[in-house]
This record gives C-alpha cells, structure tokens and sequence, in this order.
C-alpha cells in the first residue's frame, strides 16, 4: 500500500506516522517536537488528513481543510511561544504561516491556524513587554477580519490591554 518514488516506496501512511512522531516528542524534547514538524512541512507540504488521525490526534485544532504542513507550522510556532519561552522566534514562525495565506477567508482553509498565528504573534509580544505592537496585531485581526467573532475577540483583548496600562 504505497506509491514508489524512484527506488523508494513511500506509504500512505507516511505524512501520519511524521505526525504521531512529532506528536511523542511533544512535552518531552520541545526542539525534536519542532524538527519532526518541519520534516512534515518538508516531506509532505500538501498532505490531507487521513480519519484516523483527525479522530486520533492530541492536537485540539486539526481541520479537514488545512494540510498537515500548516497545522505542523502552527504547531512550531506554538512550541516557540508555550514551551521555549523564545517569543520572538515564534513570531517569526507564526508570520511564516499568515503569509502562506494572505488571502485567507473567515472559516474557510486555514483561516482558524492564521487566527491563531496573530494570537501568538500578540501573546509574544506582549510577554516580551511591548504593548503597542500587541495592540497592533490585535488591531490587525478587527481589521482583516470585521464582522466576525475573531474581531469581537481582538477588540475585547484590546480593552484588556488598555484597561491594565
């Protein structure tokens, strides 16, 4: 059960046995965790989900219509943000996704990863004490997505913010 890529016989199963990998070192070695999710982005950019692993995963947000290598890249900047405390380093993973998707509509493709992806660019910075560019990003959020419940959220983030200044 297989595709052969040369001399190489590659599974179907492949993209999801990288996934479980990435999943086991999560918690335990956070820059395994991140090397196993960016061999998914490299190896299988444009895999779909197979059932099992959409009813068998950890991960909390996985969507029929978002590809592995997306989930893998928020799951890299969340290691960053959660785990290694290196905020700026998941800012810079989390833009890597939301350029992936500029054009990305509310509650299509990866419209939940790119909304998280400003979360943690926000949460970031404001860990690293920088309050405006927090606001920014929030106000990003409203802006690139208004009228939706993700914008109700940002504005609420945003008062919160301003509330403890």
């Amino acid at each position: 059960m297989g595709t052969t890529l040369g001399k190489v016989s590659i599974s179907i199963w492949a993209d999801d046995a990288q996934w479980l990998l990435a999943i086991l070192y999560m918690g335990a070695d956070s820059k395994k965790a991140i090397n196993e999710y960016q061999k998914i982005i490299e190896k299988f950019p444009n895999a779909k989900w197979e059932e099992w692993t959409l009813k068998n995963s950890p991960v909390v947000f996985i969507s029929k219509q978002a590809s592995a290598a997306t989930v893998a890249q928020s799951q890299i900047a969340l290691i960053y943000y959660q785990d290694l405390k290196k905020y700026n380093q998941a800012i810079e993973e989390s833009q890597k996704l939301i350029d992936t998707f500029p054009n990305v509509v509310p509650n299509k493709g990866a419209f939940t990863y790119v909304v998280m992806s400003y979360h943690v660019i926000a949460k970031s910075y404001k860990a690293l004490g920088d309050v405006k560019k927090t606001e920014e990003t929030y106000q990003t959020i409203i802006d690139r997505f208004p009228n939706t419940k993700v914008a109700q959220i940002a504005q609420d983030r945003i008062k919160e913010l301003k509330s403890q200044l």
